[in-house]
């Protein structure tokens, strides 16, 4: 349940229990990120609140529609913009996640329901394995934090997996409970 999800070394300082039903949920203290049913959750070495670091993220991972999902969110206060963030989480994903290299990028799409926020995406692509591979990228700045998910896809769901991960990115920050 969410009691247990959040009670991990690290974990409670972050994140607190926040089930309201069936489904085990913790929110984000500081944020108000909400995370359903968590596979993974994560939380930072150290977190400095005026900088924003990909390399300190606090998130959790879960299943939408049998993609796997990261959602994260970064102290921000105000001082990267999106673009910034965006080249940086792309360089970490690039370093961490082997074979990973960006294959296209956009921001502000009328489309995605995102005009509210600083937006912007990017998709990665990776040929290692036996199936290529896409990620899709999608960050947006609400408030002091940088909100982002990764999506993970198969290489020909170029436009299902941009339309997970861009509603995921969405559903973040419009449910969040501060």
């Amino acid at each position: 349940d969410g009691a247990w999800l959040a009670s991990g070394a690290g974990i409670q300082d972050v994140f607190e229990n926040a089930t309201q039903d069936k489904v085990p949920t913790i929110r984000h203290k500081s944020s108000g990120l909400i995370c359903q049913n968590p596979r993974v959750v994560f939380a930072p070495k150290k977190s400095d609140p005026s900088k924003f670091d990909p390399a300190n993220l606090s998130g959790c991972i879960e299943r939408l529609n049998g993609f796997q999902v990261d959602f994260a969110v970064a102290p921000n206060g105000q001082r990267t913009d999106i673009q910034s963030a965006l080249s940086a989480m792309t360089s970490q994903i690039e370093a961490s996640d082997k074979g990973f290299s960006k294959s296209a990028d956009g921001q502000n799409s009328t489309a995605s329901g995102m005009q509210r926020w600083p937006y912007a995406w990017t998709q990665l692509t990776s040929s290692a394995g036996d199936e290529p591979r896409l990620m899709q990228l999608s960050i947006a700045s609400a408030g002091d934090w940088i909100f982002m998910t990764k999506t993970r896809c198969w290489s020909d769901q170029t436009l299902l997996c941009r339309q997970i991960g861009d509603l995921a990115l969405q559903q973040a920050i419009t449910s969040r409970r501060p």
